[in-house]
């Protein structure tokens, strides 16, 4: 019960909070370890990301 054909896993395959952060900014795992620790370097690449980004709504 539950299960479908064949032996995997249901849904997407696994892919990482980090990768896909390291997709979006760019940056590697430790630029990226470097920017979290300073709370002003993060904000500014989270803003710099964000309005560079399309909003869901079609919006700007």
């Amino acid at each position: 019960l539950g299960k479908g054909e064949g032996g995997g896993r249901r849904g997407r395959l696994c892919m990482r909070w980090k990768d896909d952060i390291k997709t979006v900014t760019g940056l590697t795992l430790s630029e990226l370890v470097r920017a979290v620790e300073n709370r002003d370097d993060w904000r500014q690449l989270i803003t710099t990301i964000t309005r560079s980004r399309p909003r869901l709504d079609g919006t700007r």
